[in-house]
């Protein structure tokens, strides 16, 4: 495939339904999504969306040996988390099998298609 190529979407989501559910947030998590530039409501829908995707446990196993690569550096106290912090939002996605799959798939799609189209 060419990095142009479009992404066809298959399959159904319950919108409505998914419209229904309530959910929580530690203001901390929302204050790490909010400087990420991220709404609550794509990391709730991602989670949603990707539980009918299963990762076996040998793509578990390689995503999370490498989410622990990531270069982190804490400042003085750990007041301050640079690069991949321990805090960073992907590191909460993948958290949950889902929240797992969300990110696997997304870095599959950007080294494909590239991140402006991925996000699309």
């Amino acid at each position: 495939m060419s990095s142009g190529g479009a992404l066809v979407p298959k399959g159904a989501f319950d919108w409505v339904g998914f419209s229904k559910h309530s959910v929580t947030f530690t203001v901390d998590t929302l204050s790490r999504m909010s400087k990420a530039g991220v709404e609550a409501l794509t990391v709730f829908a991602s989670r949603a969306l990707f539980q009918q995707v299963k990762l076996d446990a040998r793509g578990e196993r390689r995503l999370l040996d490498a989410l622990e690569k990531l270069g982190v550096f804490s400042s003085r106290n750990n007041a301050l988390w640079f690069g991949f912090g321990i805090k960073h939002l992907t590191r909460d996605l993948a958290e949950t099998s889902e929240g797992l799959a969300c990110v696997g798939i997304c870095a599959c799609l950007t080294e494909e298609y590239g991140h402006l189209t991925s996000a699309k």
